[in-house]
């Protein structure tokens, strides 16, 4: 008894030794060790990346031309970018794949878009092994490899390379940034505002900024700044891989009016003369070539001169604007470069700063826009007398801001054709600038080489020192098509890397091989919106070829002098989208696309937590009668969302306010139409209804394809218990922002209406909200 009691004490004496570092000797006394315990001790190894690797800050800006930014001899001062230059290499034959989505693809994978399923933008995705949005485990990011290789790694913006069906809290969440390699993410998937953004951290949403002067893009630079800091104090001697895509400049054009207000005056003068200044001030300061001509303005834009006094007086507010908005993009990246030197990490940092991926936009239409995605669903365009009614409060968060075509050629000098059109350098080629302190010679030099975005990849991991792995997780992985562009940080004269690149946007086509380019054009940009899209290619669209090393703005086609080398052009063009899975060009969108359960049911009942979720995700409803049933209880004087769906841009909301039950609904922020109850609404258990009879005459107000439904008008009826307590009619009702929610019990997002400020929440429980569609036959 006296021995098992003995052991039992020795037994834990034993465990406590255990537990404690500072007992390890003790214990091996106690136990009779005869040799060092600590010779045994080994941690898992933990990466540890090359030394001196150098930190990397990558930057990419949204829908910026070549010519917007002074850097690139445009008219829109861009002090932060041009110091950069200074202390850098610019590089003026840089390349992106002329759409949003694809130029992130090859940027972060190395890949061709079309290799790793990006060959459109996200939503646009087919079913097709080029086009269906879907990244797989062969085809890992940058961000996954440093991570691997002993960077710290963050992810700050807009990310648009999520399936459209993965963006809920269902996930799955492996093509989110924190599943493709980034430990850190701060921003938006698909950024549709500066003021009101749906946010994300890592996978979680987060609410709505409510601050009166929240600007997005000062957020994400503050968001990145904290980060950088906390990441060095906690491990100094760590890098860090950062990737800050600022939405800027893509529409809605949103900036601060001080900074609007700078440029009155300033683009009075119009597209023709810009780009005519510019073309002079690109030649003066070297950054093309002394014998470059300017390309025609494209077909379709008409000149200034030709244009009415209101036309002249809309279109120059909206470039300023513009302007205004890249200004202060360039101030707020200007504070993440000085924060960098004052903390002493710049002289280690590589920083590429890509300024757009792909060609100013002319998605606006011909006359630009104040309600921008209701052309995209089918809302139509105002009037120029309606949008110059709004003149001084365009930049703000009440309008959707799209300038007008002639402005995207304009800020694409010196070539033709803009964004979309990827078969015309306008939308494919973007300034970039390299700067890394002693290892960037002759500062505010010029490169000409030929590069492409899976070249700066590929620089990336020159640049690190960190070999590309074969395989990742125990799968092999797709050759990079990139090829590092270290030699030209030094030599002006090093060879080309890049040989021979394809393009390809909704059928805009074209190959690059040693100098020579053909290109093949389809369609123009704005039709995108106006139902021609649908239509065939028109007669005359032949391919047309260039030699780019002679004819540096692609403005000579030379395809009936040299039919031979146009059909070895053609031919290659052929290989390389066998290769990398560019056919079917022009695929259907989205046909029989994977989705959740919503859009197929006629009816959903949500439990009273449901919040964020996708609006792709829930039964369609525009130009269908429908009904609302909530299930709540009220207390006195209840106030609040019972349900909202959509935000600023369009949506519905079903609300408390005022003591009274009112519905209202903003069809792309073109028509708002409200009903309210006659009577208070009573307090205690409520089945509150909202009916909504479509007319049966509801027709598309638009041919674009991209329309989400047949918009139109109908009646609508609000009940509590079974009573009819109110009724009224709707002007047009559905259409709302792609990136906006259905929520239960607040309206996150944007508000619906200007009725209440967001998120409203309701002050009583809501224990279930039912959607259903009555009737699908219109």
């Amino acid at each position: 008894m006296g021995l098992r009691k003995s052991g039992r004490t020795l037994l834990g004496m034993a465990a406590i030794a255990v537990c404690s570092p500072f007992n390890i000797q003790a214990l091996a006394q106690s136990e009779g060790a005869t040799q060092n315990p600590t010779a045994n001790i080994k941690w898992p190894d933990q990466p540890t990346a090359p030394a001196d690797a150098p930190n990397i800050l990558l930057i990419m800006l949204d829908d910026v031309g070549f010519s917007a930014a002074s850097t690139f001899g445009g008219l829109i001062p861009t002090p932060a970018l041009d110091r950069l230059a200074r202390q850098g290499v610019s590089y003026n034959r840089f390349h992106t794949a002329g759409v949003c989505s694809p130029s992130r693809a090859a940027l972060l994978t190395g890949r061709n878009p079309h290799q790793v399923g990006i060959g459109n933008v996200a939503q646009l995705a087919a079913g097709f092994p080029g086009y269906n949005s879907v990244i797989q485990k062969d085809t890992v990011t940058v961000a996954r490899v440093l991570r691997d290789n002993g960077y710290s790694t963050a992810a700050f913006g807009k990310w648009h390379l999520n399936p459209a069906w993965e963006i809920t809290q269902a996930g799955p969440f492996e093509r989110w940034p924190t599943g493709q390699g980034f430990e850190y993410y701060y921003g938006c998937l698909a950024c549709l505002t500066e003021w009101e953004p749906r946010l994300f951290r890592g996978t979680d949403p987060i609410s709505t900024p409510s601050e009166e002067d929240y600007q997005l893009s000062a957020d994400l630079v503050d968001q990145s700044i904290k980060w950088m800091v906390n990441q060095k104090a906690a491990t100094p001697s760590k890098p860090f891989f950062m990737y800050m895509a600022t939405p800027a400049t893509h529409a809605p054009v949103h900036a601060p009016k001080e900074w609007t207000d700078r440029f009155k005056g300033k683009f009075d003068a119009g597209w023709d003369a810009m780009r005519r200044e510019v073309f002079e001030r690109q030649k003066k300061a070297g950054i093309i070539p002394p014998d470059a001509r300017l390309a025609p303005r494209p077909e379709g834009i008409p000149a200034w001169d030709l244009l009415t006094d209101n036309e002249r007086k809309l279109f120059a507010r909206q470039m300023e604007v513009f302007a205004g908005y890249l200004a202060h993009t360039d101030h707020e990246i200007g504070r993440l470069l000085n924060r960098l030197e004052t903390s002493g990490l710049s002289d280690n940092t590589l920083v590429i700063y890509i300024v757009g991926d792909n060609g100013a936009s002319a998605e606006g239409g011909l006359e630009g826009s104040i309600t921008n995605m209701a052309m995209l669903q089918g809302g139509g365009q105002e009037t120029v007398e309606q949008q110059l009614e709004h003149a001084d409060r365009l930049g703000s968060r009440d309008f959707d801001l799209h300038f007008a075509a002639g402005w995207s050629s304009a800020m694409n000098t010196p070539f033709p054709w803009m964004k979309q059109v990827a078969s015309h350098l306008g939308a494919i080629r973007n300034g970039m600038i390299i700067s890394w302190p002693g290892h960037t010679s002759q500062p505010q030099a010029i490169r000409g080489q030929f590069s492409y975005l899976t070249d700066v990849t590929s620089t990336i991991y020159a640049a690190s020192g960190i070999g590309f792995p074969d395989t990742v997780d125990g799968v092999k992985q797709v050759p990079l098509e990139g090829r590092s562009l270290m030699a030209t940080f030094t030599d002006p004269n090093a060879p080309e890397v890049r040989h021979t690149q394809y393009f390809d946007v909704n059928g805009n086509i074209s190959i690059y091989h040693d100098g020579w380019m053909a290109s093949k054009f389809q369609q123009n940009p704005w039709a995108f919106f106006s139902g021609e899209v649908t239509k065939p290619a028109a007669e005359g669209h032949k391919w047309e070829l260039y030699n780019l090393d002679k004819d540096f703005s692609q403005t000579q086609d030379l395809a009936k002098r040299n039919p031979e080398k146009l059909r070895e052009m053609i031919s290659l063009f052929d290989e390389e989208a066998r290769r990398n899975d560019v056919y079917p060009l022009n695929p259907p969108w989205l046909v029989g696309a994977p989705h959740l359960e919503g859009p197929t049911k006629s009816a959903v009942t949500y439990p009273g937590e449901v919040e964020n979720l996708p609006l792709q995700d829930i039964p369609r409803i525009e130009g269908k009668s429908h009904r609302i049933t909530a299930e709540l209880v009220a207390p006195e004087d209840a106030e609040g969302v019972i349900l909202a769906v959509g935000g600023r841009y369009g949506g519905f909301s079903l609300y408390a306010k005022n003591g009274k039950l009112v519905y209202a609904s903003n069809s792309l922020n073109q028509v708002r139409s409200t009903v309210t109850s006659s009577e208070p609404l009573p307090s205690g258990k409520l089945e509150i209804v909202a009916a909504i009879d479509a007319d049966k005459s509801v027709t598309s107000t638009s041919q674009s394809v991209l329309a989400g439904g047949a918009f139109g008008g109908g009646a609508v009826k609000l009940y509590v218990n079974g009573r009819e307590v109110g009724s009224g009619r709707l002007g047009r009702f559905g259409g709302n922002m792609l990136n906006e929610t259905l929520d239960v019990g607040k309206d996150n997002g944007s508000p619906v209406t200007d009725d209440y400020f967001g998120p409203f929440p309701f002050t009583g429980k809501i224990e279930s909200v039912k959607l259903e569609v009555l009737r699908t036959d219109m």
